[in-house]
C-alpha cells in the first residue's frame, strides 16, 4: 500500500493532472503526468464502468496497477501520475500489468 504522501487523492489536484498533464497512451493503461514543485512523487488510479460494471474487477485492475506501480513512484520526484486502465486490463496477469507500467514509466523519465 502506498503511503499517503505519495497518493494522489484531492480533486483539484486530479483535475490539474488531467487539464495540464502530459498524455501517454500504452496497450491496455495510459497515463497523465504532470510535473509539480514537490520533492515526491503522487499517484492515482481511475477505473471507471467503461473497464467493467463489475466493482469486484474494477478494485482488483486498481489494486494491480498500484501495486505495479509503486516501487517507481517511491523512487521518482517532483510528479503526479494518472494510471488509466482500459477494458482489455481484466484478462491481464500481473505480470503483463507490471511489465506494462514498467514501460510507461521509462517513457516518463
Amino acid at each position: 500500500m502506498l503511503k499517503k504522501l505519495h497518493r494522489l487523492s484531492k480533486r483539484e489536484d486530479i483535475d490539474d493532472v488531467f487539464g495540464k498533464g502530459r498524455f501517454i497512451k500504452g496497450s491496455f493503461v495510459s497515463l497523465k503526468v504532470k510535473k509539480t514543485k514537490f520533492d515526491y512523487a503522487r499517484l492515482g488510479v481511475i477505473a471507471g464502468q467503461k473497464i467493467s460494471k463489475k466493482a469486484t474487477e474494477r478494485n482488483r485492475a486498481k489494486r494491480q496497477l498500484r501495486e505495479a506501480a509503486s516501487p517507481h513512484i517511491k523512487e521518482m520526484k517532483g510528479v503526479d501520475v494518472m494510471l488509466l486502465p482500459t477494458a482489455d486490463i481484466l484478462g491481464r496477469t500481473f505480470g503483463e500489468i507490471k511489465e506494462e507500467v514498467e514501460r510507461l514509466f521509462k517513457k516518463i523519465q
